[in-house]
């Protein structure tokens, strides 16, 4: 019983941060959402990428064998 009594009192403090944060940065969040997509923007971001080149695809973590079976 003194576990979940511990978890909600986390879940209390958690929550009553959130709402600090919610209340401090309340300047910065719409109070509804548009109803239309933002404009296109003059600056379109894109990666030109060279004809022959091989992308340095990496593994995000390496798994030991047993580990890879398992998946």
């Amino acid at each position: 019983m003194p576990r979940s009594i511990s978890l909600e009192k986390e879940n209390d403090d958690s929550l009553e941060k959130t709402h600090i944060v919610l209340v401090e940065f309340s300047n910065l969040m719409l109070d509804e959402l548009p109803q239309v997509l933002p404009s296109i923007r003059e600056i379109q971001h894109q990666i030109n990428l060279m004809s022959g080149f091989i992308l340095p695809n990496k593994a995000t973590y390496k798994l030991n064998l047993k580990e890879a079976q398992e998946l």
